[in-house]
């Protein structure tokens, strides 16, 4: 399972929000040995926090694609009340 699943699972720390910042990055040597793409390579880079309720980070997550093999959905909220 995920950390997610763990938190869900105690009735400790409840998550409230997930944010994901994605990017586009080339893959340096290292990566793109690891992902078996040749070095440039453009990957999509997420970074991801969770929060609880009272916004502490729960998790932090860092992740490499290589495009065209997932489809990532966005959902964007509008907050009511910003100036």
């Amino acid at each position: 399972g995920s950390v997610l699943d763990i938190f869900l699972q105690q009735d400790v720390v409840l998550p409230a929000a997930s944010q994901t910042q994605i990017s586009a990055e080339g893959a340096d040597a290292q990566l793109a040995k690891r992902l078996d793409v040749p070095k440039g390579t453009a990957l999509l880079k997420l970074v991801g926090q969770l929060y609880s309720y009272d916004e502490k980070v729960l998790d932090y997550s860092l992740s490499y694609f290589i495009p065209g093999h997932f489809k990532f959905p966005v959902t964007r909220r509008v907050k009511r009340g910003l100036p």
